[in-house]
């Protein structure tokens, strides 16, 4: 039951992954915060999950580690978008990796408006 969980678990993750590829090169504010949101909010499932199930299990922990940085890698490449939109450097995305200026610089993607403001896509769909 543990391996099905860890298997459907890596399958999920590659087809997020596989979705999540796109051809733009630029993210906008709405996107980038539900697809973030929702990977963070999917990660904290998969270690709740995962604990409650096999508790200390150490093979069980590595496999979910790999699926948590892969995770995780996902949503630093959704910043690199994110960065190329607001017109920033894209090597700032590495202070994702550093524990409180990645929370910190992940706060500013989401609120900063890009170099084309949002109301402007809005009415391009409408």
């Amino acid at each position: 039951l543990e391996l099905l969980f860890i298997i459907g678990g890596l399958l999920l993750v590659g087809a997020v992954t596989i979705l999540a590829a796109s051809r733009s090169k630029t993210l906008t504010r709405g996107p980038y915060a539900i697809r973030s949101l929702a990977t963070y909010l999917g990660i904290a499932v998969l270690n709740a999950i995962t604990d409650a199930i096999a508790g200390n299990a150490q093979a069980v922990a590595i496999l979910v580690g790999i699926a948590d940085l892969a995770l995780f890698v996902l949503v630093v490449l959704w910043s690199v978008q994110r960065t190329r939109d607001i017109g920033w450097p894209k090597w700032l995305c590495l202070l994702m990796v550093v524990p409180l200026a990645g929370i910190f610089y992940w706060l500013v993607l989401l609120f900063k408006p890009g170099r084309r403001n949002d109301a402007e896509l809005v009415e391009a769909f409408d």
